[in-house]
């Protein structure tokens, strides 16, 4: 319990020191969003916030995965498995949104992508788990639920 306490002191530590120099690098960068013209005003106003956060995000969450395995964790590769595949479908998503005239990757296609990369990882998650993720319910049934909720 210490333990677990001290990784998320330590990970929020962290990102109260990284991510302001993550944003004024990503805006020395003009790694700013692209706003349609079509769209609302209330939109509009968005135009050139720095998008690509994701990466410390994501960093920092591997961080804190890596002393959960440590401290000897289950269920810990799944969740860390998650959080690989959902930031590199961000990191996708957001790289072709820097492209002048495009909204990033389109939701017919995300969510097949999104599917893919969540099978595994449910199942994962429904075998490897440890007893933080017990649900009392037959893998038949945990299993489409975990998969559903990863996409979500």
């Amino acid at each position: 319990m210490i333990f677990d306490l001290g990784t998320f002191v330590i990970a929020f530590a962290l990102a109260l020191v990284i991510y302001p120099q993550a944003i004024r690098t990503l805006r020395r960068l003009k790694a700013g969003q692209v706003i349609q013209e079509e769209l609302p005003d209330s939109h509009q106003k968005k135009a050139g916030t720095p998008t690509g956060g994701g990466i410390v995000f994501v960093a920092l969450a591997i961080v804190g995965g890596l002393l959960a395995a440590l401290a000897g964790h289950s269920g810990t590769l799944p969740s860390m498995a998650g959080l690989v595949a959902g930031g590199l479908i961000g990191f996708a998503d957001d790289r072709s949104k820097l492209r002048v005239g495009t909204r990033g990757i389109p939701a017919r296609l995300k969510l097949p992508i999104q599917l893919v990369l969540a099978i595994p990882i449910a199942w994962l998650a429904t075998v490897q788990g440890g007893p933080q993720l017990f649900l009392p319910a037959t893998p038949w049934v945990v299993f489409p639920l975990a998969v559903a909720a990863i996409v979500a």
